[in-house]
């Protein structure tokens, strides 16, 4: 018996794991692995406590380079594309960002992108993430991680979800997660 149930728990972490990707960097090396996601249901928050102020984006992103390397593995504490959300919920996304050259980027937004009005706010990183950093081979990504806590004090609608990345913004991250976000 518990060597079925070891069975059924190695399985389901090696389909997990095999689900999982992060974003995506032009030209990237398609043989490097992709890195874990963290275990949602402990991903990190900010140590802050404090709700980050979305602002609207005033832009455009559209000739703003891809590049870098991002995984947004948390709404909420649930894998991110399982999220409902509505307007003036609180919410914690977290995850992890690293620029083109395997470092944390100095300046990072978050940025939630629609057709109407774009939305960003500053996002702290430094959460421990070693394992991004042996998964990609870049030590300089051990503490890319972050926890961004605010309110959805945004317009209703669907969002792609990117990570600017420099001062000026000189690349963006894909976090591949659309976000729906629903009227009161």
């Amino acid at each position: 018996m518990k060597t079925n149930l070891f069975a059924c728990r190695a399985l389901a972490v090696i389909v997990l794991l095999a689900s999982v990707g992060c974003g995506q960097e032009q030209g990237a090396d398609e043989a490097r692995p992709a890195p874990p996601r963290a275990d949602a249901a402990t991903a990190d928050a900010p140590a802050s406590g404090e709700l980050a102020q979305l602002a609207v984006l005033d832009s455009d992103l559209a000739d703003i380079p891809v590049g870098g390397h991002c995984s947004l593995d948390a709404i909420n504490g649930h894998p991110a594309p399982e999220a409902a959300l509505t307007v003036g919920d609180e919410v914690v996304f977290s995850g992890w960002v690293g620029d083109a050259q395997g470092q944390v980027p100095d300046s990072v937004h978050f940025v939630l992108v629609s057709q109407g009005l774009s939305y960003d706010a500053m996002l702290d990183v430094g959460v421990d993430r070693l394992d991004v950093a042996q998964a990609l081979g870049q030590p300089g990504l051990a503490r890319s991680g972050f926890g961004l806590s605010t309110v959805l004090a945004i317009e209703p609608g669907t969002y792609t979800l990117a990570a600017l990345m420099g001062s000026p913004a000189g690349s963006k991250c894909l976090f591949n997660v659309d976000l729906v976000v629903a009227a009161r």
